[in-house]
């Protein structure tokens, strides 16, 4: 029957979608302070909220079914009963920056002893806010996780992307907005947690300086992301295209795009970056404070086993300690922002519904793997040869080159193309050989690529090795963008780019070039 199947749905739904603490803002008309506000339990939650669960009546889900999708009563077996329950229990959830003066903890918040820190009156604020919108509870990252625990810390990490998207509302403070002239300004969109806080919940309501609403012409229950003039803004603020903001679904896919996103964004700590991303990313993996870079070379390690567009490659710059083929940060995408570079490569943002990669199943190599050795996948090797050097760049040890291609062109002609490479010049002296690996070729056979006239390519620039299976990717400071004149199918190989570990000799190379160049 339908009841019994909608107890069983909320039991589910508690576990994963309801946070592990909650305040209490059924009586926050009452409240002279923060101190008033209690904590719950997940458990307080479920008990209260059961009990509105169990006088819903096979009536009430009719009434509602359009809700579900379903048009029979055997279809509630495989109906989504979330609708339902989620209107038996509402909460809202808060986005803001942390202010300097401090924020209230869950020691405080539990223990009822607090001060009158400015968090404390904007924790208020918000709990006061959140019962507009017809909320009996509320969650706050600064106060309802207790951080002792390392259990509950990491399940609220792990959890917290389906938080927001649970939530009746999503409350955002801008603290130095009044309008959406002042977002470029704005610090809550370079903070790396926000990111997922923009996107996840169905449901924003924005609120400048003094809790004025940035669009105050709109009724309090809208949606604030659905309306064109702050979804504009926003986009323009952060690359994010404006059904992203409403429509967006975590994953991996189109990884480069959503790595984009955060290539300006900051957090605190470290390990942050990696963190806050895994919720959009859809991903899983451990939650360890203290161990720096290596959080974010585990996600793309874990990335990698998921995703299979070789656009992930389209990085520039300093590569992580741990891997010279992996990114040191979401900052190594930030070379995407550069138009020109991104339209040559087709690497276009996600438009209308669109959730494809931006290059096709027959571009480049999907079944690149990341192994103990390296990466190991197929490319369309080209000779090149030296052009010119210019090493005025300001960088001790930096310099542009020019490569032309060697394209095996009949005996008395040469390639026009030429390709810019900004890089280290003191690690190639260490190679004698050079060559392009081409990325998005074009599959013209099982083991041959195509290229084609007219048409730009991403490349690796790689090192000759000792083993003709193994190279070394090198370190540059530009997308590798290569211009071809004239059509050309060449051989892919498989080969196994080097990861050369942070025990080797180039860790104090990579150390050097973070501190001063």
């Amino acid at each position: 029957m339908p009841v019994q199947e909608l107890l069983r749905a909320f039991e589910i739904y508690v576990s994963g979608h309801v946070p592990s603490h909650l305040l209490d803002i059924r009586d926050i008309g009452t409240a002279s302070s923060i101190s008033d506000v209690k904590l719950l339990t997940r458990e307080d939650v479920r008990n209260t909220a059961r009990l509105r669960i169990e006088m819903v009546t096979e009536a009430d889900i009719l009434a509602n079914k359009a809700l579900l999708g379903c048009e029979e009563w055997e279809d509630w077996r495989l109906g989504d009963m979330t609708p339902l329950i989620q209107m038996q229990l509402k909460y809202a959830i808060f986005s803001h920056r942390w202010c300097s003066t401090g924020e209230p903890s869950f020691h405080d918040i539990f223990t009822g002893i607090t001060s009158s820190r400015d968090g404390c009156a904007k924790l208020l604020d918000f709990c006061k806010k959140a019962k507009e919108f017809g909320c009996d509870y509320a969650w706050s990252d600064t106060c309802c996780i207790d951080k002792t625990s390392s259990a509950e810390l990491e399940e609220a990490i792990r959890s917290m992307y389906r938080w927001y998207g649970s939530a009746e509302v999503c409350i955002t403070y801008l603290g130095a907005s009044s309008s959406v002239k002042d977002f470029d300004a704005e610090p809550w969109f370079t903070r790396g947690w926000t990111l997922q806080e923009l996107l996840a919940p169905r449901r924003t309501k924005f609120y400048g300086r003094e809790w004025v609403p940035i669009l105050s012409q709109l009724p309090l229950k809208s949606n604030d992301k659905e309306q064109d003039e702050l979804s504009g803004a926003i986009e323009r603020v952060t690359r994010i295209p404006c059904h992203q903001l409403i429509a967006f679904r975590p994953g991996c896919y189109r990884v480069w795009e959503k790595l984009l996103w955060a290539s300006r964004r900051t957090t605190t700590k470290l390990e942050d970056m990696a963190y806050c991303l895994i919720g959009i990313l859809d991903i899983n993996m451990p939650i360890a404070y203290g161990e720096g870079e290596w959080a974010f070379h585990r996600l793309m390690e874990v990335i990698l086993q998921r995703c299979d567009e070789p656009e992930i490659f389209a990085w520039v710059g300093l590569p992580s300690i741990y891997s010279l083929v992996l990114p040191s940060s979401p900052a190594c995408y930030e070379a995407i922002l550069d138009s020109m570079s991104a339209k040559t490569l087709l690497l276009e943002p996600s438009q209308n519904q669109q959730i494809l990669p931006a290059w096709t199943s027959n571009i480049g190599d999907r079944t690149f793997t990341l192994t103990k050795h390296g990466l190991e996948i197929d490319l369309l090797m080209i000779d090149v040869e030296m052009v010119e050097i210019d090493e005025s760049t300001g960088h001790h040890g930096d310099a542009w080159l020019t490569l032309r291609p060697d394209w095996n062109l009949p005996e008395g002609t040469r390639a026009k193309e030429t390709i810019k490479v900004h890089t280290d010049i003191r690690r190639l002296y260490l190679e004698p050989q050079w060559v392009l690996g081409v990325i998005n070729y074009e599959k013209a056979s099982t083991n041959y690529g195509r290229l084609g006239a007219g048409k730009s390519y991403l490349c690796f620039l790689l090192g000759s090795p000792y083993d003709p299976t193994r190279w070394t990717k090198f370190y540059t400071r530009n997308l590798l963008i290569l211009p071809c004149e004239h059509d050309m199918v060449g051989p892919l190989r498989r080969v196994c780019l080097r990861q050369r570990s942070a025990t080797q000799e180039y860790l104090p190379w990579l150390k050097a070039t973070r501190m001063y160049g």
